[in-house]
């Protein structure tokens, strides 16, 4: 074996210098690791602050919607969060949907938030990636509460609901509400009963020693207001050109049998007043309907009596109300409308009806003060009283029992809202 073989054989046997040819090689693999793993950190901890910053801002819409309902403008409310959160515009596009859109939640009473946002990044950007998307989405729905049988929309009124007169109410099913931020807004009075699954005002309550609560520990003071929910409904267009009917045309002895159509002049009866179109608007411009007797009687399938321009509807001594509302149209779910724009505000309304009286639907003066004395009423099952305020000054039964078959809207029951995505 020769010199070279020799010196070839150490050469491969000579360890010396190993370890710095093994860093050598391994040192930007090792480094590399190191990168990734802080650009990997950086980009979790972004993430999760463009989380943070997506799910509040979808709480602030979902709040703006519940307190405002349809006048929410939310995509600002959600805007506004995020910014106050610090997130960059320039660098972000924030999409808010109402209700969401996508998601085990598409199409239910909420908001979804989508946020995409350009995030820079820092080692990678040796390698010609600068930025890439980060996209976070959160979806907050509006929790349903105990809807309202009874809303006052007065914002003052003190009280804008009272119970007097040792009168027994009871609400099933449903609750009581007001917008006013008295501190009597509702008011009970010890001689009397109130039976309801809640009371809740914007401002306080006086409960009474007869008060008692079903769905709820205490009064609820102090909270959000209610939308009028048929605050859209208006007076058909065509009013103006529609001729005026005679009532006397239509009176047989004591009783009148009317159709449909607009009536100008007032009606008194002594006896029954019944309405003979179905699925039909009876309207009463600048004219009462005063059902004069506790003998008489108002009976209606599927019709809405429309008061305007003053006309008032009236039972002051009592008498049977037998009367449902129309399950289509703009006036679904209306039995009694009082257009708020005609009719003054404080317009006083007294409503009376026998032990046996029956009345489906609504009951809407939004701008009238009702007195409501509606005997049991037991055999309805679905009553609401919309009005500036309600007293009740006799004994009376409201319900929500079955209120989807009438074609009345939900008054109120938002409670809160809750981040679920």
């Amino acid at each position: 074996m020769d010199f070279g073989d020799n010196m070839l054989k150490r050469f491969w046997k000579n360890e010396d210098g190993a370890t710095a040819i093994t860093f050598a090689i391994s040192a930007p693999i090792f480094i590399g690791g190191i990168v990734m793993a802080v650009e990997l950190g950086h980009w979790h901890q972004k993430k999760s602050k463009t989380q943070d910053i997506t799910d509040m801002a979808a709480l602030a819409a979902a709040y703006e919607v519940m307190s405002l309902k349809e006048k929410a403008n939310y995509q600002t409310a959600a805007e506004g969060d995020a910014y106050e959160n610090g997130l960059d515009f320039n660098l972000a596009n924030l999409v808010v949907n109402h209700p969401p859109s996508s998601g085990e939640y598409a199409g239910k009473n909420g908001v979804e938030v989508i946020l995409n946002k350009e995030q820079p990044l820092f080692f990678s950007s040796m390698f010609g990636v600068e930025n890439i998307n980060m996209e976070t989405r959160a979806t907050a729905l509006l929790l349903n509460g105990i809807p309202a049988c009874v809303l006052a929309l007065s914002p003052s009124a003190g009280p804008a609901v009272e119970v007097t007169g040792n009168a027994t109410v009871d609400v099933n099913g449903c609750s009581i509400h007001t917008n006013s931020t008295a501190t009597n807004s509702i008011q009970v009075g010890d001689k009397n009963t109130l039976r309801a699954d809640c009371l809740s005002s914007v401002g306080g309550i006086i409960p009474g020693s007869g008060t008692q609560l079903s769905d709820c520990p205490a009064p609820d003071e102090y909270t959000y207001s209610i939308t009028d929910p048929y605050a859209d409904v208006t007076l058909p267009t065509d009013l103006a050109s529609r001729g005026c009917l005679d009532p006397k045309k239509y009176k047989i002895k004591w009783d009148y049998y009317l159709p449909a159509g607009r009536y100008c002049t007032n009606i008194k009866a002594s006896g029954a007043v019944y309405l003979m179109d179905m699925d039909a608007e009876y309207i009463f411009d600048g004219a009462d309907l005063n059902i004069g007797s506790q003998y008489a009687l108002l009976q209606g399938r599927e019709v809405t009596l429309i008061f305007a321009n003053g006309g008032v509807f009236g039972t002051g001594n009592g008498g049977m109300l037998d009367v449902t509302p129309r399950k289509t149209g703009p006036f679904a779910g209306i039995t009694i409308y009082y257009d708020p724009v005609t009719t003054p505000q404080g317009t006083s309304i007294k409503i009376n009806g026998n032990s046996g009286s029956s009345i489906e639907g609504v009951i809407y003066a939004p701008t009238a003060d009702i007195t409501y004395n509606g005997g049991s009423t037991g055999n309805s099952e679905c009553l609401q009283i919309i009005a500036n305020t309600v007293e009740f000054s006799g004994n009376a039964s409201l319900t929500n029992q079955n209120c989807e078959s009438t074609g009345t809207r939900r008054i109120g029951g938002q409670s809160g809202v809750a981040l679920v995505q």
